[in-house]
């Protein structure tokens, strides 16, 4: 039997709490300096916005709903406001996109979406109203005319809970240039 080296056992344990507390202490120093230039960049953003005019000619102005709870097959209602400031009608493109709050990724959390082109009047805010049964049925009302999109699609993903309903206006090359979000609960209960 050899006997213990307590002095050598003691050295390591020293060396591995030692160690273990300044790659604790880097892990802090990282978060703190990520969020410190975090708020730098809000300070230099906000700076920006105050010394520069404000560009935005045409976006969303409204995204509401009727219900926070939804239910596969029951109807549930949205408005949509989009504003146009400029002399100039315009068309866009809506894009309603739905995912799973959890698991905002493509495919397995991604509810459905769909898509329409809209025709906006110079100076007017354009009213949108849509019908969506969460399940295989939406009809936009736009003027008291009613449309089919011009681009549905509804996914695997039917699970319960909360959603993102992400509302996009596109550009004629597809970039986003503006977006409302709202969160809506995908219950099997009666609400």
């Amino acid at each position: 039997m050899h006997p213990k080296n307590t002095t050598a056992n003691t050295v390591i344990a020293f060396n591995v709490k030692f160690f273990k507390m300044l790659d604790s202490i880097s892990i802090h120093i990282k978060r703190s300096f990520r969020d410190s230039l975090n708020i730098v960049k809000g300070f230099f953003a906000i700076f920006w916005y105050a010394i520069t005019k404000d560009r935005i000619k045409l976006g969303l102005s409204h995204f509401s709903t009727t219900s926070q709870v939804v239910k596969q097959g029951h109807n549930c209602t949205y408005e949509i406001g989009i504003c146009n400031i400029t002399g100039k009608s315009e068309w866009v493109r809506m894009l309603f996109d739905i995912y799973l709050n959890e698991n905002p990724v493509q495919s397995e959390g991604h509810y459905g979406c769909f898509e329409k082109a809209i025709f906006v009047r110079a100076r007017e805010s354009q009213r949108v109203h849509i019908v969506f049964n969460w399940k295989d049925y939406v009809i936009i009302n736009i003027d008291n005319l009613s449309f089919e999109p011009d681009i549905f699609w509804v996914g695997e993903c039917e699970s319960l809970g909360r959603y993102l309903l992400k509302l996009h206006l596109l550009d004629d090359k597809g970039k986003v240039f503006d977006e409302l979000t709202l969160i809506q609960k995908l219950s099997n209960e009666n609400s």
